[in-house]
């Protein structure tokens, strides 16, 4: 269960822990993986850290091929291995092979050679290259492109004193972060010392698991809190109708206007207020993910963050949108704020 980006990180240290890159495990991750992915946005819970991890076990048994051929450097070929494979975990998911690389440089090692390099970012860009052709050879794209794509003006994309909002935008997503952190740990402490939870945790895993996933979903339901939360999208809708150009506190007003679905129905199919199922999304899916941590299940926490980052940055680029609407910013001439914007910040 968990991500495994600590266990791997464990091991690029030169820890032993074979139990973690066995074929056991890495079909129980494999299935458990697609588990997590078949709930949707209803458990908020991503793939970054499982592909990582199973990533790490294909190098591993690919290493053991190249011990074969070079018997001498066992060790060193199986932790170059690692720290491609996890270049790949991520590049394969973002069809970012750069984004792999830096990801392995700066997070999974704590020493990185030089020699690294070339072969991270030629699997990364392989992996990353497969990904995009799946997405085309199964009829979901005519050909490859960007996995988020915006459609911001080039005109004027932002207006110089906006950056002090975008520096406080940063300041408010650390202090969330913290409280995150906070939370968190305070409910992997609950559930180790609390005598029922730490039993269901210990032998009733899939009960917990059940009864975890019944409450989210229920929770989400599109007929009951869901509807203020755009809970029909996925974690890519979601993120996709974040980073829309278009002012949706000005735009829900006027009914005449077409909006797509992967835009402002979802968020507004309630009928109220844009700001409202922003603010709904941003209370509830704070507990749910910190919930939602405790599943013993393949669950990466990369994605989720991101979708939540862009809903808060979407929160306040809407509420910079609205007041400079209202005329209150007229002699600042900000004529068009772009929401979309503050969320990809």
């Amino acid at each position: 269960s968990g991500s495994g980006i600590p266990e791997v990180r464990t091991m690029l240290a030169g820890f032993k822990m074979p139990h973690y890159l066995s074929l056991t495990n890495m079909s129980t991750k494999f299935l458990g993986l697609i588990c997590t992915l078949a709930a949707g946005s209803t458990v908020f819970l991503g793939k970054v850290g499982p592909f990582v991890h199973l990533s790490a076990m294909i190098g591993a048994y690919l290493s053991n091929l190249c011990n074969l051929i070079q018997a001498n450097n066992k060790e060193k070929a199986g932790g170059e291995m690692l720290v491609v494979a996890a270049a790949v975990g991520v590049a394969s998911c973002f069809g970012a092979p750069i984004t792999g690389v830096l990801f392995s440089v700066e997070v999974m090692c704590s020493h990185f050679a030089l020699r690294h390099y070339y072969p991270c970012f030629f699997s990364a860009a392989c992996g990353a290259l497969t990904f995009r052709l799946f997405s085309v050879w199964s009829g979901d794209e005519e050909s490859p492109q960007a996995l988020f794509k915006t459609n911001f003006p080039a005109a004027i994309p932002f207006y110089s004193l906006e950056i002090l909002l975008f520096a406080f935008l940063g300041l408010l997503c650390g202090a969330v972060s913290c409280c995150y952190l906070a939370c968190h740990r305070w409910m992997l402490q609950f559930t180790k010392t609390n005598p029922m939870f730490n039993k269901m945790l210990t032998t009733e895993k899939g009960l917990y698991s059940g009864i975890v996933a019944f409450l989210l979903a229920s929770l989400t339901f599109p007929h009951s809190v869901g509807q203020y939360m755009a809970s029909k999208h996925t974690m890519k809708q979601l993120l996709t109708s974040l980073l829309d150009s278009r002012q949706w506190s000005s735009q829900s007003h006027n009914a005449s206007l077409h909006l797509g679905p992967e835009a402002l129905l979802e968020w507004s199919s309630s009928g109220s207020p844009v700001f409202l199922p922003l603010a709904v999304f941003l209370l509830m899916k704070m507990w749910m993910l910190v919930f939602a941590c405790t599943l013993p299940l393949p669950a990466g926490y990369f994605m989720p963050v991101f979708v939540y980052g862009a809903a808060l940055g979407r929160f306040l680029g809407e509420g910079v949108a609205y007041v400079s609407s209202t005329g209150l910013t007229s002699g600042l001439q900000w004529a068009s704020i772009n929401p979309g914007g503050y969320a990809l910040a």
